[in-house]
């Protein structure tokens, strides 16, 4: 008659290194014991208590690795921007940055890019900011309340085009706010003749 089997005394190590996955029955099983036989010893000898220190060991360690492998990307990350730094400083100085602002101006002068040009002036200078025509520049009325006035302010600006004392950009936007100025009229006599047209509507009704 085969004597039973009996666990050997690194049993407890074998069912630490199973893993999450570790239960009694694997350790009977791998040793041909009942299972019975190791919940006996694992209460004998604390395996649930003894496991979950063994866990909280290697959570802590991992968590400190993790902590570790953070603090050194960070590290790099600035000692990598460090370097970055210091080598356009060395490299973009302002006599160097002149210079290449002058050659990009050029080609594009060259090539006839207006619009590459501004863009460049607009990236390093930043856009011009807009400015009030001065009073002196255009030859204006009084005010804008008649269809006359309207008439003498459109002159007035074609000629201040012409002249050159006004940009056509400038002259845009002085000419929208003519127009403006000559709807509003526009819609104050279109009133003013519908109220006319309504009074004389309500008399000839009274007759």
């Amino acid at each position: 008659m085969t004597a039973p089997r009996k666990l050997p005394v690194d049993a407890f190590a074998f069912y630490v290194a199973l893993g999450d996955g570790r239960s009694y029955q694997a350790v009977a099983d791998a040793y041909e014991v009942t299972k019975r036989a190791v919940v006996d010893r694992a209460a004998e000898e604390n395996w649930q208590e003894r496991v979950e220190a063994i866990d909280k060991v290697a959570q802590e360690s991992a968590e400190a690795d993790a902590a570790d492998t953070i603090a050194d990307a960070k590290a790099r990350h600035l000692r990598r921007s460090a370097e970055l730094h210091h080598a356009i400083t060395e490299v973009a100085t302002p006599q160097r940055m002149k210079a290449v602002l002058a050659s990009l101006i050029k080609e594009a002068v060259n090539k006839g890019d207006v619009s590459a040009a501004r863009f460049v002036f607009d990236r390093v200078y930043g856009k011009p900011r807009a400015e009030a025509l001065a009073g002196s520049v255009l030859d204006l009325p009084a005010g804008l309340d008649t269809t006359c006035d309207i008439t003498k302010a459109a002159n007035a600006l074609l000629q201040a085009v012409a002249n050159g004392t006004v940009t056509p950009e400038d002259a845009q936007k002085a000419a929208a706010v003519i127009e403006a100025a000559r709807k509003a009229i526009e819609t104050q006599e279109l009133e003013e003749r519908l109220s006319e047209l309504e009074e004389r509507m309500k008399k000839e009704n009274g007759r």
